[in-house]
C-alpha cells in the first residue's frame, strides 16, 4: 500500500508539474521587447546571428493584432541611417503598424568619431510615444 501511495503521489507531483513546466518555455507572444543588433566595426551589414534573432523576435510579433518596430541609432555614428534601414529590410516580411529609425538617447562616444557599433531595437504591441525620426545632420570638423 505504501508503495501504491509513493507512485500515486509522484504521478501526481508529475502530471501538476508538467504544464508549468510546458507554458514557461514557451515564448510569450505580443510581449514588448527591445534588445542590441551589433555589426562588426565599420559595417552595416547584419550578421547571420542578428538576422536569427531578429526572426526570432519577429516570430514573436507575428501574431499581433498591432505591432510597431521602432530603430534606434546614434545619430552621430556615420552608419546610423544604413543600419536602421537594414533591420528594417530585415523585418519587412511583417506589415508594421509603425516603422520607424530614430536617434538613441544619450549616448555618449568614447573618444572623438567613435560612435556605438550598435542599434537599439524595440517592437511593441501598443501605441508608443512618438518621437522625432532619426536625421542626420551634417558633422562640423574642429
Amino acid at each position: 500500500m505504501l508503495r501504491y501511495t509513493a507512485y500515486a503521489l509522484a504521478a501526481f507531483i508529475g502530471f501538476s508539474i508538467a504544464p508549468v513546466s510546458s507554458a514557461a518555455a514557451e515564448p510569450a507572444r505580443c510581449a514588448d521587447m527591445s534588445f542590441r543588433i551589433y555589426f562588426d566595426h565599420g559595417s552595416s551589414e547584419l550578421t547571420p546571428l542578428a538576422v536569427e534573432m531578429l526572426e526570432a523576435a519577429s516570430g514573436n510579433m507575428a501574431e499581433c493584432a498591432y505591432a510597431e518596430l521602432h530603430v534606434s541609432a546614434e545619430a552621430t555614428s556615420p552608419r546610423a541611417m544604413e543600419r536602421g534601414a537594414a533591420v528594417m529590410a530585415a523585418l519587412n516580411g511583417r506589415t508594421w503598424d509603425v516603422m520607424q529609425i530614430e536617434p538613441m538617447p544619450s549616448v555618449r562616444e568614447v573618444a572623438y568619431g567613435v560612435s556605438p557599433e550598435f542599434v537599439e531595437v524595440t517592437m511593441s504591441s501598443t501605441v508608443m510615444p512618438e518621437t522625432a525620426p532619426l536625421t542626420m545632420a551634417p558633422r562640423a570638423g574642429v
